[in-house]
């Protein structure tokens, strides 16, 4: 059962899960950059439950969301730091990852 979803709160797959968890009456929140910051700008006031960082970017932010979470997932295969850097923190925490593949079409 999914007590809580922690996210970064970015564009695509981090807010998609925030707001299907919404709309199964499921909790959510997780730390987000100062200032709210996604890649499209601040994000929206309606996600109520996020608290921004006082301090550190997207690097800091997504180590405390692993941190405060009973596991995370990790999709593998997409290019680029968005999925290497928390892949970098994750395995130091192995016991909190869950891994599933990306393959292109």
């Amino acid at each position: 059962m999914i007590k809580k979803i922690i996210s970064g709160g970015q564009t695509g797959a981090d807010i998609a899960g925030v707001d299907a968890g919404i709309s199964c009456g499921v909790p959510y929140g997780g730390w987000l950059p100062k200032g709210r910051k996604t890649e499209n700008g601040p994000l929206s006031g309606r996600y109520t439950e996020f608290q921004a960082m006082s301090r550190g970017g997207y690097p800091k932010r997504t180590e405390q969301n692993i941190i405060d979470s009973d596991g995370t997932v990790e999709v593998d295969g997409l290019p680029g730091w968005r999925t290497w850097q928390p892949g970098r923190f994750i395995r130091t925490l192995p016991e909190k990852n869950i891994k599933f593949g990306w393959q292109k079409n």
